[in-house]
């Protein structure tokens, strides 16, 4: 599977939860279901992957930019 990136990146900016927009979960989720087959009972752990993800991009995203800033 090829890299995660979001197309405009700003769908990556958290919510008030400091959680993935649900937009960006559901467009990831979506790849990530076509990409399995489109099974169709592996809804919840498909969109858990997909926040998960997500939210390592994120904080993988602020580190880098700390690092840029700090480094």
């Amino acid at each position: 599977m090829k890299p995660l990136q979001l197309d405009p990146p700003f769908l990556l900016e958290p919510n008030e939860s400091g959680a993935p927009p649900a937009e960006a979960v559901t467009a990831h989720a979506k790849e990530l279901w076509v990409a399995k087959g489109r099974p169709s009972n592996q809804d919840t752990a498909i969109w858990f992957k997909s926040e998960n993800e997500l939210l390592a991009l994120q904080h993988k995203n602020h580190c880098n930019i700390g690092q840029s800033i700090h480094g």
